[in-house]
C-alpha cells in the first residue's frame, strides 16, 4: 500500500507591506521521518526556484523540531 502523509510543511510568502499577512504558497506532504539533510535539500531547492523567479528569500523558519533546527544550521 502507498505511503500516507501524517504532516505537512507549509511554505509561506510574506509581502513586506504593513498589514499584509503571510500567504501559504505550498503545502508539502511528509510522514515526519525526514532527516535534517532531507529538509536542507528541500530548502536549497526552494531557494534555487525563488532565485529563478527573482524572489528574494529573507528567511527560512522551523517549528522547533530537532531535524528542522539542524537543517536551519546547515543553511547558515
Amino acid at each position: 500500500m502507498g505511503a500516507h502523509a501524517s504532516q505537512a510543511h507549509a511554505i509561506l510568502a510574506k509581502i513586506p507591506l504593513p498589514g499584509c499577512p503571510p500567504l501559504v504558497v505550498a503545502l508539502l506532504p511528509t510522514n515526519g521521518k525526514e532527516t535534517a539533510d532531507d529538509i536542507h535539500l528541500k530548502h536549497l531547492q526552494i531557494h534555487m526556484m525563488a532565485g529563478k523567479l527573482k524572489l528574494p528569500v529573507v528567511a527560512f523558519m522551523a517549528n522547533g523540531a530537532a531535524n528542522e533546527l539542524a537543517a536551519q544550521f546547515q543553511m547558515d
